[in-house]
């Protein structure tokens, strides 16, 4: 759907509740950047400015280097109307079902232009705020209410993959059986 790209391995909060949820699975995150990002990141990263740590500058004032670029971009809205493209977020699953191999990759795509078309935003802040609101209406609902502190993926998956599919994040699936919407 985006074309062959360049995936790094990165760290990212869902490792460490799948990991622990999902009965010792070997949990990665990989994530795509373009190679201008990577030269630009690279290029901060070896001057020291994407650091925590403060320093002072030859006039004496304390800053942190990293809140300095932060100070320095641009507001990352003024950047949607001009993102072109589509994402692609998915978790690829391999392992033993019925005693058989299995592959399976289930995913959902954003396209950047529609997402500001309908949001005033960019396709990756549509893919981070369509699942929270599809979340608190199962909770509004009573579908999900466990009564205490829960990782999405320790609760009953189809109602919530069917809200994204009808609130504008279809999913998608990809196996042996081909590539197909994911339906309920």
């Amino acid at each position: 759907v985006v074309g062959k790209r360049m995936a790094y391995l990165c760290g990212h909060d869902e490792v460490h509740s799948l990991a622990k949820n999902m009965d010792g699975a070997d949990v990665r995150f990989w994530m795509g950047f373009g190679e201008h990002y990577i030269n630009v990141f690279t290029v901060l990263k070896n001057i020291g400015l994407l650091s925590e740590q403060p320093v002072r500058t030859a006039e004496g004032q304390e800053v942190v280097p990293l809140k300095v670029v932060k100070a320095c971009l641009p507001d990352p809205s003024s950047l949607a109307p001009e993102y072109t493209g589509k994402t692609c977020i998915g978790d690829f699953v391999k392992g033993t079902k019925d005693g058989k191999n299995h592959e399976v990759f289930i995913y959902n795509v954003a396209d950047h232009k529609e997402a500001y078309e309908e949001v005033g935003s960019q396709g990756i802040s549509y893919t981070a705020g369509v699942p929270p609101v599809a979340a608190a209406m199962l909770i509004a609902t009573g579908e999900w209410d466990v009564k205490k502190m829960a990782n999405v993926e320790e609760l009953p998956p189809h109602p919530f993959l069917a809200i994204l599919n009808r609130i504008g994040l279809p999913t998608r699936i990809k196996d042996a059986d081909g590539d197909r919407a994911l339906e309920f």
